[in-house]
């Protein structure tokens, strides 16, 4: 699907190019003077350009949103001079040869398509941005959890060097454990987000129910202990597989942080957009954690948050062109909200 419709964007271009070269061509059957035989020669080259132009679209690594929005720009270009030469030609004050308004047609068309790849290319600078910064946090996270995870390292050796009893020694290897698991976990958020960041595939529609039943049979036959309650309209929503594997975090951390165990996983749904929310009875996510995650604090304080979990679910999310929030912990423990597109 998604490469029908890259060819079908780029295809538009090469129509362009196409209906451009044609009148241009058919202008050198009748007779033409020096500055009409410059003009067709020009319209012609200015119809090969832009069919060569979608030929490379199509095999460039330019996602196919962003082929879909240079497309859009030709579009643009042709329709507007187009209305124009139509209501001039309506005047009959203005008479252009067909190859001389295809080829006008044409100088449009290039200018425009330029302007869609100058603005593809801001676009995907700020995308760049955007991934940088969220590498950074990253970066700095994971020092400060290396950090954290190497003190306590260092107490525990501390202990083994020292004439302690059995019941030290077995509290020292249970840290170790401890940190050895924390360390395995950091890893693999680390490699999530890095897959995220570098994937390219352009989302899909997938049904929500679909997607929340998958996940919530997994994370019951994981923890069979715990309750899982899930409602969700029938609707299909924008995702990737890391949309999946982000909420299966959300519902894993839920179940690991209750006592109860209980998770509910409900969606609210308007005309753009579907809210899934990931709820739980336990102490909730600290204020200063979800400040960071939503940008109401400024992210250099970001040593002050521990987890890695919630900044892959907010990159996959945005990813989608989604957000992650937050409901009021406080009240009603935790809530964790990604707001998604609807396909």
């Amino acid at each position: 699907m998604t490469r029908l419709k890259r060819t079908s964007a780029a295809a538009t271009i090469a129509a362009t190019g196409v209906l451009v070269a044609v009148p241009n061509a058919r202008a050198f059957t009748g007779p033409l003077d020096t500055s009409g035989t410059v003009l067709a020669v020009l319209g012609i080259v200015i119809g090969v350009v832009l069919f060569g132009g979608a030929a490379l679209l199509v095999g460039t690594d330019i996602s196919t949103g962003h082929v879909v929005r240079v497309a859009g720009w030709n579009a643009l270009g042709v329709v507007v001079l187009g209305i124009v030469l139509g209501l001039a030609s309506t005047t009959g004050d203005v008479t252009l040869p067909a190859y001389v308004a295809a080829g006008v047609l044409g100088v449009s068309a290039v200018a425009h398509v330029l302007i869609g790849i100058n603005d593809v290319r801001r676009i995907r600078a700020t995308e760049l941005a955007r991934e940088r910064e969220k590498l950074a946090v990253l970066n700095r996270l994971a020092r400060h959890n290396l950090r954290n995870d190497a003190q306590v390292l260092a107490g525990v050796a501390d202990l083994y060097g020292a004439d302690v009893d059995l019941a030290v020694r077995e509290q020292a290897s249970e840290r170790v454990e401890a940190v050895s698991q924390s360390l395995g976990s950091m890893s693999t958020r680390l490699k999530e987000m890095q897959a995220i960041v570098d994937d390219g595939a352009s989302p899909t529609a997938r049904s929500l129910p679909d997607l929340v039943d998958g996940v919530v049979a997994d994370c019951r036959a994981d923890y069979p202990e715990a309750t899982i309650e899930a409602e969700v309209p029938d609707v299909s929503v924008l995702a990737t597989t890391h949309l999946s594997t982000s909420l299966r975090h959300l519902v894993e951390n839920a179940i690991v942080h209750t006592d109860e165990q209980t998770v509910r996983v409900t969606a609210e749904r308007d005309d753009q957009a579907v809210t899934l929310v990931v709820e739980d009875d336990g102490p909730g996510i600290p204020e200063v954690e979800r400040q960071i995650l939503t940008g109401e604090r400024d992210r250099t304080q970001v040593e002050h948050a521990s987890g890695l979990g919630l900044w892959v679910v907010k990159t996959a999310v945005e990813e989608l062109g989604g957000e992650l929030g937050f409901g009021d912990s406080d009240e009603t423990g935790g809530e964790v909200r990604l707001r998604l597109p609807v396909a």
